[in-house]
């Protein structure tokens, strides 16, 4: 990581720490070191080491589990890590940090009064501008899925401009992702494509590759909005986000369908079946909020 980072190459450097998640998650079942992630978070803000003000805020080990939980699907198990690591969080900052997990593991299982809950919670105290950009876009998002669309809207707004005060790319492109999905914009999705690319933000990557898929679909351009679904699709199986892979899976499923191949729909909606039935963390029941993802 560091190699790439000095390279210049942030891209290759957050790709070499995702890989490193992805091995340690399927031959060890860990998370990397409080040292490793605090690297990656100054290499993705447009450095090579971690500044000295950062060493709050590494993750304990209840955090890094809940994070590997929230990729997994297990919900439950995610929250009640999360909630262990904010009992012990040394910092205001650090406790901030976790209720904006918390928001967002709420908001994947349709729990909509408890995520805006966290997401007020995250944003008490919150000085960082450009933390409070994504806080704000991710809120946004989740009263977008609620059918919220004023509120939805106004937050939309609200993380695009501070995102743009702040001057911070991480923040700018998930701005742009959300803007772009309630405007119905696709130049802000592209810009969000274009910018998550550059800086290495796989998660937000996917986010705006998928979203503007579905926008092309709309507009009837279904052959480039399946070849973005599948590049999605992989980036997302290497991500390991179980969840979001599940909707990918079936996003393609009814572009295929649309497109008259409906072998290759059946094969694509039988995987997101699997996973969604995986995901939630709650065995034999039947979350639907769970089985709506479609955008994010």
């Amino acid at each position: 990581m560091r190699i790439h980072a000095r390279a210049g190459d942030r891209v290759a450097a957050l790709r070499q720490f995702h890989e490193c998640e992805r091995i340690l998650d399927r031959e060890l079942g860990v998370a990397p070191l409080a040292e490793t992630v605090m690297l990656a978070r100054a290499i993705e803000r447009g450095g090579s080491e971690p500044s000295a003000q950062r060493t709050s805020t590494a993750r304990s080990a209840d955090e890094s589990v809940g994070d590997l939980h929230t990729r997994h699907g297990d919900y439950m198990k995610a929250i009640a890590s999360y909630e262990l690591a904010r009992e012990k969080a040394a910092s205001a900052a650090d406790r901030g940090a976790i209720e904006h997990k918390l928001a967002d593991v709420h908001h994947r299982r349709g729990d909509w009064d408890d995520a805006e809950t966290h997401y007020k919670a995250a944003l008490r105290g919150q000085d960082d501008l450009a933390l409070r950009a994504r806080i704000t876009a991710d809120w946004s998002m989740a009263a977008h899925r609620r059918g919220d669309v004023v509120r939805a809207t106004r937050l939309a707004e609200d993380a695009l401009a501070q995102a743009r005060r702040a001057r911070d790319e991480r923040a700018l492109a998930q701005a742009l992702n959300i803007a772009g999905l309630l405007s119905g914009d696709r130049r802000k999705l592209e810009e969000s494509l274009a910018l998550a690319g550059r800086i290495g933000d796989e998660a937000t990557r996917i986010a705006a590759l998928n979203n503007l898929a579905l926008a092309l679909a709309r507009s009837g351009d279904q052959v480039r909005a399946v070849e973005l679904t599948r590049e999605a699709l992989a980036a997302a199986a290497v991500l390991g986000d179980r969840h979001r892979e599940a909707a990918l899976h079936n996003n393609l499923a009814d572009l295929l369908h649309r497109a008259g191949k409906q072998d290759e729909a059946m094969r694509e909606l039988r995987r997101a079946a699997r996973l969604f039935s995986e995901v939630g963390g709650e065995e034999g029941t039947m979350q639907p909020e769970v089985w709506k993802l479609v955008q994010w």
